[in-house]
C-alpha cells in the first residue's frame, strides 16, 4: 500500500506550461507494538517523518524501538 502511495504521488503533474513533481515522506508507528497511547504514536510517527526528510524524502519508514533508532 505504501509503495502505491509513493508511486502515485511521484507521477508528474502538468499544469499549463509547468510540470510539477510532488514527494511524500511517511512515518509509521505500529499499534500496539510501539505504544497504546494515540498521542505517543503520533509523536513517534512524527519523529520518523523528520528522519525520512533528513535522509532524502520521498520514502516511508517505521518507528524503530531499538536503542539506535535506525530507520
Amino acid at each position: 500500500m505504501v509503495d502505491k502511495i509513493l508511486t502515485g504521488v511521484a507521477a508528474p503533474i502538468n499544469l499549463g506550461n509547468e510540470r510539477l513533481t510532488v514527494t511524500v515522506s511517511i512515518g509509521m508507528a505500529i499499534y500496539p507494538d510501539t505504544d497504546r497511547d494515540i498521542e505517543v504514536l503520533i509523536k513517534k510517527s512524527d519523529l520518523v517523518i523528520y528522519q525520512v526528510k533528513n535522509n532524502g524524502r520521498n520514502s516511508a519508514h517505521f518507528y524503530n524501538t531499538g536503542p539506535d533508532l535506525n530507520y
